[in-house]
């Protein structure tokens, strides 16, 4: 009789935590957006012709693209910040006058989001989980704009900026026709130093010589450029800068990159 009401009450002790699961299965169905949603939806987008970037959940993208092309399927940008954030939208802007439907998820619409790096210092690498949060915000936003009727799929490109190059270096996949990496050197500890894009696939990284965020004073073995890791892929280069600044997008840089996007675009129209 024992074993019995033992088992009896065990049993009802799974029935009860079933149920319980059960509830908070339909309280997160229906309760706030999750954390990875949320950077998708409270992304900044421009659009060819603004004059502005906007929320991308606040976009009708089927009306105002249609306005401009209609039926159209529009190359895209995808942007990844860097460690402080969405805080240049004129970037955007720029890279939309070049043709491009840019796109930049923001990771601090996230409830939960650390800094992995802190700016006064310079220096990075705390809260290592956050690359894994970048990668898995670049993977969410790839799978909605392979989704979406208005997108050239064969037109796609990675851009990531200081933090957001290193999830744009270290994607695997091959959707992207071609990767920007700013402000980052591919070296440092083996979590995120390298390349991981498909050996055929183009690339343009731009850093400063002699970054101070890489500097030997305030990290180890994270001096170089991403050339170490290109080995022979095509319609690739990488740019040095003179001078001891972190920051390389400005006119010039960004007139590079769209010369670069368009040769890459005439690069898959040929291929």
């Amino acid at each position: 009789m024992i074993r019995v009401a033992v088992r009896v009450s065990l049993l009802l002790g799974l029935l009860l935590l079933s149920a319980c699961a059960g509830s908070s299965a339909v309280d997160l169905l229906s309760g706030p957006r999750p954390d990875l949603v949320m950077t998708w939806q409270r992304a900044w987008v421009a659009l060819p012709g603004s004059q502005r970037a906007e929320i991308l959940e606040n976009v009708d993208f089927k009306a105002r693209l249609g306005r401009l092309s209609p039926g159209r399927r529009w190359p895209v940008v995808l942007y990844m910040h860097g460690c402080d954030g969405m805080n240049n939208q004129d970037v955007l802007t720029r890279l939309a006058a070049g043709g491009f439907v840019v796109i930049a998820p923001d990771s601090f619409a996230r409830r939960y989001r650390p800094m992995q790096c802190d700016p006064v210092r310079r220096t990075g690498g705390v809260n290592r989980f956050v690359y894994d949060m970048r990668m898995t915000e670049l993977s969410f936003a790839l799978d909605r704009l392979l989704k979406s009727e208005w997108v050239d799929k064969d037109n796609i490109y990675l851009f990531g900026t200081s933090e957001g190059a290193v999830p744009v270096a270290l994607y695997r996949g091959d959707e992207p026709a071609g990767r920007i990496l700013a402000q980052w050197t591919c070296h440092g500890a083996s979590l995120i130093a390298g390349i991981e894009a498909p050996p055929d696939e183009p690339i343009l990284s731009i850093v400063r010589r002699n970054d101070p965020w890489y500097s030997e004073a305030v990290t180890r073995g994270q001096r170089g450029d991403c050339s170490a890791y290109f080995g022979d892929r095509p319609m690739s280069k990488s740019i040095l800068l003179p001078g001891k600044g972190h920051q390389v997008l400005n006119e010039s840089t960004l007139a590079t990159i769209i010369d670069y996007l368009h040769r890459w675009q005439a690069r898959r129209r040929r291929s």
